[in-house]
């Protein structure tokens, strides 16, 4: 077997700081699909925003091929790293537009100009057939979105 291109090792901490269990997810080939079932509580969620950037560790590794990722979001230096993350229920912040909402991060955390971001929301939004709304959205139909 060829060496994990992507593998996590993260210590899960409970509220009183103490360390619950050590977990490990390898996987090795591009592209491969691995299912993280447990029940509820057992970290599932957790590791999959520690894997899509959204949550730093307490302690552990995150290393995708062979480079161990640093801090939150985006690490430039890992090329091609495109890992999302599609929440089970609504995530939004519903003081902010549509636009704002979809292009939250690159907003927050990146380098591109207001108007590139602008664009990219838009062709995004378009792609699912909500272009329309750019600006607004009645809350009820956040889950469009």
């Amino acid at each position: 077997m060829s060496a994990f291109c992507f593998s996590i090792t993260v210590v899960i901490m409970q509220p009183a700081r103490m360390p619950q269990r050590d977990k490990s997810i390898g996987m090795s080939r591009h592209g491969e699909a691995v299912g993280i079932i447990g029940p509820s509580g057992t970290g599932k969620s957790t590791i999959l925003k520690v894997m899509a950037g959204l949550l730093a560790l307490d302690k552990g590794d995150v290393i995708i091929c062979g480079k161990k990722r640093h801090g939150l979001v985006s690490d430039e230096d890992i090329e091609g790293l495109r890992i999302g993350l599609v929440f089970q229920s609504a995530a939004f912040f519903y003081s902010l537009t549509v636009r704002e909402n979809v292009g939250f991060l690159l907003y927050e955390n990146s380098s591109l100009p207001e108007d590139r971001i602008g664009e990219l929301v838009k062709e995004t939004l378009a792609a699912v057939g909500l272009k329309m709304l750019y600006n607004t959205l009645a809350i009820p139909n956040f889950k469009l979105i």
